[in-house]
């Protein structure tokens, strides 16, 4: 535990197996951390990549709660063999102890490498 100007790092997560398929618009959790509490910013990043032969959609959520409140969220169309690093970053207060934030993807034909999360405890002011 690190604490910084106010704010405790209390957990990161990786994976760095083998590539998340993402197929058939069917949303895809690539990668999960269990949450202590509290008032939290999480950032999170993952490579991409597109290996159809046409244009699709790539959609990603960072989301937290059974009821999937979205902390941050990127649509948008990627080309054949795009390949790139997305980031995501969000706020929630108050957070509810041992709620699941994750990553989730949904694209026709794609890859998701290298998810990365970290999640800062705010302390209050």
């Amino acid at each position: 535990m690190t604490t910084v100007r106010g704010a405790t790092t209390v957990r990161g997560a990786y994976d760095d197996g083998p590539a998340f398929n993402i197929d058939n618009y069917k949303e895809t959790p690539v990668l999960s951390l269990q949450w202590i509490g509290g008032n939290v910013l999480v950032q999170a990043r993952l490579l991409v990549v597109n290996y159809d032969k046409d244009y699709q959609s790539f959609k990603i959520w960072l989301s937290h709660g059974s009821a999937r409140h979205t902390l941050d969220y990127i649509d948008w169309y990627m080309q054949d063999g795009y390949k790139g690093m997305v980031f995501l970053s969000g706020w929630t207060f108050n957070l509810h102890p041992n709620e699941i934030i994750e990553i989730r993807c949904a694209t026709y034909k794609g890859l998701a490498y290298h998810p990365r999360m970290t999640a800062t405890l705010i302390d209050p002011v």
